[in-house]
């Protein structure tokens, strides 16, 4: 962004802001379509309302009036052979046999069927006087009984199960009284076998009186738990079951079949439904349903998405054009815009130059008022500010310059007098370390001459005994001689970049503390390995060496009792072209809280008499600064000898070549 040119972060920024506006309008345009469909959802859920009211209102009309026509006309043959009975023609029981007989010869529906209901003993000993299985059986129990008894004429509806179905179906009934005998004559079908009582075209004329679908974009369904259509506009009569979406595969019909029937309390009796079925040429369709329990019918009405959504789809195409006027607008804005904001820049740019120069002799001319106008302003009277800043600011740079060598001079004295301190310091704690070697070999050389002098005295010398005499006195002088050159060598601190054996280094550094290690009962235990060759400063690693060990043994000494294992191993290995130093002890480990400040400068756990806080830190510059390697410390667990030990890790890690 920093690199942009002015022209180039416009355009990013316009391209932000139509980039924000996008989305902004992308968020907002599903709300509308959502709305739009919303809206369209609650027409067609009052529409097929509507429409539900109509077929049962249609239903209705025709079931009562086809059940009274049956109840009434029978109620006609009742009363005739009633006639014949009291004009002597026939006996009572004759004029009762023959009602019955053709009554009962009347079927309603698929299983509905003409009865009559004697109430003539009082509301307590209703029986049936005609009826198909169970005439003469008293049926005062039922409710739809009584209410019978009390309506006597007129239409009536109740729940019926017979016993060996699972569940209640509503039943119809329009009954005739006839006083006479006081019977009830009733038609009494169930209210589902009846749809085809409804007159089809009827109820089309109904619909398309009503404008629900003025422009074509909706139709209306009806059809049963079967899933035969009873009203649809080109297919009434057509089962629906087959009805396929050609995008999912599912049968549409049969899911809002399945809905209803594993609901519960009637929670699926309305629901939505989405599918593609181009019977019509237009794929996307929404339907809305109502299923009508008393009636087992579901009334549904199926809306063209795509008409739905017509509007919505200009609303697009209108954006769309908006969107490429205002793109354009934006581009020539910014084409215009830029090339003027450049020019006037390019001056401010000019002036700049001059001052990174150091050439103060221009003046910037104001071009306009505007904000630009004001800066040019401002970079004159910065141009003079700063030309006398900088003059002002060589002088105080000279005497700066003289201040700040001086410091650093200074405090390169003092950190190589430290390092000096601490290295004397080791020092001493090695001659202590050869004085305390040499009392052994000086002894046997002391007491190997005194030894020849006497046998040459008493004359019991011989050659053998001399030369083994002379080797011993010979072994034990170079070993104080190595022992001196060692010490030499670490002294005289030569930096001279070398090809040294690694292990060849590590046994000097015992040579140097071997006193150390016997006097304070230390196992050192070595894993080297022999082949590995460091190009460095065998010098300053000797000492990085000697540092790590002191600070080992001191803990050694502070935390292990001397009857206990002190234990110090020493472990090299190569790893992809470095030389790998790890030096544990186990002394029990650093704490957590400080184990981070090891190689910190002046940082030390123990008394200010007993260190500076320098080794490490002095350890850790010559590693990483001298010799581009790195160190780390950290704790470990291990065991050795079939025992389990915790310290202190340090890992030493050099370039080979």
């Amino acid at each position: 962004m920093k690199n942009l040119s002015i022209r180039n972060k416009l355009v990013l920024l316009f391209t932000i802001i139509v980039i924000m506006i996008m989305i902004s309008v992308s968020l907002i345009l599903p709300k509308i379509k959502n709305t739009i469909i919303d809206d369209n959802k609650e027409d067609m859920i009052s529409n097929t309302k509507l429409v539900s009211v109509m077929t049962k209102s249609l239903f209705d009309n025709s079931i009562k009036n086809y059940l009274r026509g049956i109840s009434e006309t029978h109620l006609n043959t009742v009363n005739y052979f009633y006639s014949q009975y009291k004009k002597g023609i026939i006996s009572e029981k004759e004029a009762i046999q023959k009602c019955e007989q053709l009554l009962l010869s009347h079927k309603i529906g698929k299983s509905g069927y003409i009865t009559s209901v004697d109430i003539s003993k009082g509301s307590k000993n209703i029986t049936l006087a005609i009826h198909p299985k169970a005439k003469g059986k008293d049926i005062s129990k039922f409710q739809f009984v009584q209410d019978m008894s009390n309506k006597k004429n007129g239409y009536m509806e109740f729940e019926w199960k017979n016993p060996k179905e699972k569940s209640n179906r509503l039943k119809v009934m329009y009954m005739s009284y006839f006083k006479s005998w006081q019977w009830i004559v009733n038609a009494a079908p169930y209210k589902s076998e009846l749809y085809s009582l409804m007159d089809i075209d009827e109820f089309r004329k109904s619909i398309s009186q009503t404008n629900l679908s003025k422009n074509g974009d909706k139709i209306f369904v009806v059809f049963d738990m079967k899933g035969e259509l009873i009203y649809h506009p080109t297919m009434s009569g057509k089962s629906s079951l087959n009805f396929q979406d050609k995008n999912t595969g599912r049968y549409f019909a049969r899911d809002i079949l399945d809905d209803i029937k594993n609901s519960k309390n009637g929670e699926k009796y309305r629901g939505w439904q989405e599918f593609s079925f181009s019977s019509y040429g237009i794929d996307e369709k929404i339907m809305y349903y109502i299923y009508l329990p008393k009636y087992d019918w579901i009334v549904g009405s199926i809306v063209n998405k795509d008409k739905v959504l017509e509007s919505y789809n200009k609303l697009l195409n209108y954006l769309g054009i908006v969107f490429i006027i205002l793109l354009l607008a934006i581009v020539l804005l910014i084409l215009f815009s830029t090339k003027y904001i450049n020019n006037r820049i390019k001056y401010l740019t000019d002036a700049a130059d001059n001052l990174s120069n150091n050439n103060y002799d221009f003046v910037l001319e104001k071009h306009s008022a505007d904000e630009i106008g004001v800066l040019e302003d401002s970079f004159n009277n910065a141009k003079e500010k700063i030309n006398n800043l900088t003059q002002i600011q060589q002088e105080l740079n000279k005497n700066l310059e003289i201040r700040i060598k001086e410091e650093v001079e200074k405090n390169t004295q003092i950190q190589e007098q430290l390092f000096k301190s601490e290295k004397l310091a080791s020092m001493g704690d090695m001659i202590g370390n050869i004085a305390h070697q040499w009392r052994q070999p000086l002894s046997v050389i002391s007491t190997a001459s005194t030894g020849i002098i006497m046998q040459k005295e008493y004359g019991i010398l011989d050659e053998t005994n001399l030369i083994d005499t002379c080797n011993k006195i010979n072994d034990n002088a170079q070993y104080l001689s190595k022992t001196i050159d060692d010490f030499k060598n670490f002294i005289k601190g030569d930096r001279t970049k070398k090809l040294f054996s690694l292990k060849n280094d590590i046994d000097s550094f015992l040579h140097l503390v071997e006193g150390s290690i016997k006097n304070n009962n230390i196992n050192v235990i070595l894993d080297l390995q022999e082949d590995i060759k460091i190009d460095g400063y065998e010098n300053e690693l000797t000492q990085c060496l000697i540092n790590i060990f002191n600070n080992a043994k001191d803990i050694l000494k502070e935390k292990i009792s001397n009857n206990e294992d002190r234990l110090i191993f020493i472990i090299t290995s190569t790893n992809k072209n470095k030389a790998i130093i790890k030096i544990k002890d186990n002394g029990g480990g650093i704490p957590t809280d400080i184990i981070n400040k090891v190689f910190d400068p002046y940082f030390t756990t123990k008394h200010q008499s007993k260190g500076t806080g320098l080794g490490l830190h002095m350890t850790y510059n010559l590693i990483v600064d001298g010799m581009n390697g790195t160190i780390e410390a950290h704790n470990v667990e291990f065991g050795y000898e079939d025992k389990e030990y915790a310290g202190a890790e340090f890992i030493i890690s050099i370039p080979i070549s």
